[in-house]
């Protein structure tokens, strides 16, 4: 018999999430699969929890509330920043990457451009939303 997903268990798999709207963030079905282990805080906390109690050729399409995945939106993660520091004129939509003092990397999206100021949404683009996980396991061990 297979080995069933447990705290401590080495999962590989692949995954997809979307939207309620189906529109798909993140798709590892056509690249490399991930693999983590259970119980030690290596992914987000609502995609392990749908991995428990599978086992390797499984595969489930689920809805994992927002405090789970990527939690609520934060009014504060919008911020208006000066049009110079952008090279290229944003656009509304547009994804963009700044890195902080420390060299850590930040991703938002570009709300309104309005005079010098843009408006830029720093919340995850799942943030506040169900998140439809599709998840097929390839391979379990346990410890």
């Amino acid at each position: 018999m297979k080995q069933q997903i447990q705290i401590g268990s080495q999962v590989t798999f692949h995954f997809a999430l979307a939207d309620s709207d189906g529109h798909e963030l993140i798709n590892t079905f056509e690249d490399q699969p991930s693999t983590f282990t259970t119980g030690r805080n290596e992914i987000i906390e609502g995609l392990e929890l749908a991995l428990y109690g599978l086992r390797a050729g499984d595969r489930q399409t689920l809805t994992i509330a927002p405090d789970l995945m990527y939690g609520e939106r934060n009014p504060e993660l919008i911020r208006q920043l000066p049009r110079t520091q952008f090279p290229k004129p944003p656009e509304p939509g547009q994804l963009i990457r700044f890195d902080d003092p420390a060299g850590n990397a930040h991703s938002g999206v570009v709300l309104e451009v309005a005079g010098d100021e843009v408006s830029v949404d720093f919340n995850h683009p799942l943030a506040g939303k169900d998140v439809v996980a599709t998840i097929e396991v390839l391979d379990v061990r346990t410890p």
